[in-house]
């Protein structure tokens, strides 16, 4: 069985260090202020963290380190446990340059310099929940890392979230000379961290230019490194018991949606349903982990 790390962004818009920071970074050129892209509502904390460490601990018991990444140390909850949650800074893989930066796509676009990761890993967010237990296989056969891309004709439309659709699109007509979107099946995503480091090494410049610290339609994001895993071979491409859905939406309450191998819940604007689903992780994950003190 290959050493499995598992890697995950993290960010808490109650920090006041973090606040300072937001507040005062330079808007892009392009940016509009309080935009569905840059809202701090896209940097709430539902204080859903210690689940997502009880769902690993019990259905992903074969992973080997899990690191947190974060813009400072401030970010970190007093009560992660150090000795088994692996800090990652962003000033330790992300240049001087581009940091601040509050955008998921940028930091994304650095991970082939985070350090000490394992060959194989897993990037997923602190909204994606595994609920179910987990096989290796699911993740990674015969070497290959495993999961789902789809490739349709590009359709805009008027979503919050378009941006996705179109990065995907220039993504594959600039990089990949293919007129097509990509569509993720929304969850963690397994890399070889070699796969990561060829795919800079080719279009580091293209990467770089696609940086910006909000998000922006012109940003490329982590599905450059996961179509370059597909497209040459190096992973397997499969469906998997992954399913989204927003904290707005009523389904959180039905105890059908907690069937699911893996949940991930989206931040969404109006009222949301974070109790239903705080009520349903204590039932699911009511004890401690070992990620926590």
């Amino acid at each position: 069985m290959p050493v499995i790390d598992y890697v995950f962004p993290y960010v808490s818009n109650s920090d006041p260090e973090w606040q300072k920071l937001f507040k005062s970074t330079k808007r892009d050129k392009y940016a509009a202020k309080n935009t569905w892209s840059e809202g701090d509502i896209r940097y709430r904390d539902f204080d859903t963290l210690k689940y997502f460490f009880r769902g690993l601990e019990k259905n992903m018991p074969w992973l080997n380190k899990v690191y947190m990444v974060v813009m400072s140390e401030s970010q970190v909850p007093e009560w992660v446990n150090r000795e088994t949650v692996n800090i990652i800074l962003h000033k330790d893989f992300i240049p001087d340059s581009n940091r601040p930066t509050f955008n998921c796509s940028e930091i994304e676009m650095f991970m082939p310099n985070l350090p000490n990761v394992s060959e194989y890993f897993i990037w997923g967010n602190d909204d994606m929940f595994f609920l179910k237990p987990q096989k290796v296989e699911d993740w990674f056969r015969n070497g290959k890392p495993v999961y789902y891309l789809g490739y349709k004709t590009f359709m805009p439309t008027k979503a919050p979230g378009d941006w996705l659709r179109i990065t995907a699109y220039n993504l594959n007509r600039n990089i990949f000379q293919l007129s097509l979107c990509t569509t993720c099946q929304h969850g963690p995503i397994p890399y070889r961290m070699s796969a990561l480091k060829a795919f800079d090494k080719k279009y580091h410049d293209i990467m770089m230019k696609s940086c910006s610290h909000f998000r922006e339609n012109f940003n490329l994001n982590q599905w450059a490194f996961a179509d370059y895993q597909i497209l040459n071979g190096i992973a397997i491409n499969e469906k998997k018991n992954i399913v989204s859905t927003e904290l707005n939406k009523e389904k959180i309450k039905h105890d059908e949606l907690w069937k699911n191998s893996v949940l991930c819940l989206n931040d969404a604007e109006g009222a949301c349903y974070i109790d239903d689903a705080i009520k349903h992780f204590e039932q699911l994950f009511p004890n401690k982990s070992k990620y926590e003190v």
